[in-house]
């Protein structure tokens, strides 16, 4: 990793954060065509996103996807395990 310009030891916690949030803003506004990803990553997105626009409400909070693939996933170890026994 490259050295940074200027000691962050010498930069107050307000300042970091501040730094911080300067380089979210700067990847923020970079286009989405400037993203890496798979060009059917990004067809897929343009796809979705009227979807999603239209009806904000519907959408899915990560944590709740999250909590169903975990309970599917341990559904699965379980049939596995189940049949190594059997």
């Amino acid at each position: 990793m490259a050295a940074w310009p200027i000691d962050l030891k010498t930069l107050s916690r307000a300042e970091r954060l501040e730094l911080v949030q300067d380089v979210w803003d700067n990847i923020a506004d970079e286009s989405a065509e400037a993203l890496d990803g798979p060009e059917w990553q990004r067809e897929e997105l343009r796809q979705r996103l009227p979807a999603h626009d239209a009806a904000p409400e519907a959408a899915v909070p990560c944590d709740l996807v999250r909590r169903a693939l975990f309970r599917v996933q341990s559904q699965v170890e379980r049939l596995r395990s189940c049949k190594r026994r059997c």
